[in-house]
């Protein structure tokens, strides 16, 4: 009997994962080909950037952005000593108005050898704005892949 329940309960959590899993729906993407351009400061950030907020973090658009029709995603993970350090973004899903940005910070080999230089990990993902629906606002929650969260930016369209 404790085999059946045990079978029943394992088919219930699957379903409900199976059911919250496909619930949201994954955003195409590009990667920016330039991304140095979308840097802000020297410290770990986590934005979006629309042409309504752009002012905000820069003095004038970076090159080639296209506000009318499209949203920059940007993760960067400020001044770091060595060129081992990168940062990537993996994946964009949405479900409503809840955009989840996930983000991996990836850390030096420890057996490999780096120049001392500065460096300021970033990575900027164009996002068509056609692909987010019609919503006048969004939740952006940046999270690590294992879940992790890093930041979240309410953003209005």
């Amino acid at each position: 009997m404790n085999r059946i329940w045990f079978v029943l309960v394992l088919a219930v959590i699957s379903k409900e994962s199976f059911i919250m899993a496909s619930a949201s729906t994954p955003v195409a993407f590009s990667a920016v080909s330039a991304p140095r351009l979308w840097a802000v400061d020297d410290r770990a950030e986590y934005i979006v950037v629309t042409g309504k907020n752009c002012s905000k973090y820069y003095s004038s658009p970076p090159k080639d952005a296209d506000f009318a029709s499209s949203v920059y995603v940007v993760a960067s993970m400020g001044t770091q000593p060595n060129p081992g350090y990168r940062i990537r973004i993996v994946q964009i899903s949405q479900e409503g108005e809840r955009v989840q940005v996930t983000v991996e910070r990836l850390n030096p080999d420890p057996k490999g050898m780096y120049p001392q230089v500065l460096v300021n990990p970033i990575a900027v993902a164009e996002v068509k704005r056609k692909d987010l629906g019609p919503h006048p606002a969004l939740q952006f929650a940046f999270v690590s892949p294992n879940g992790q969260p890093l930041a979240e930016a309410k953003v209005e369209f």
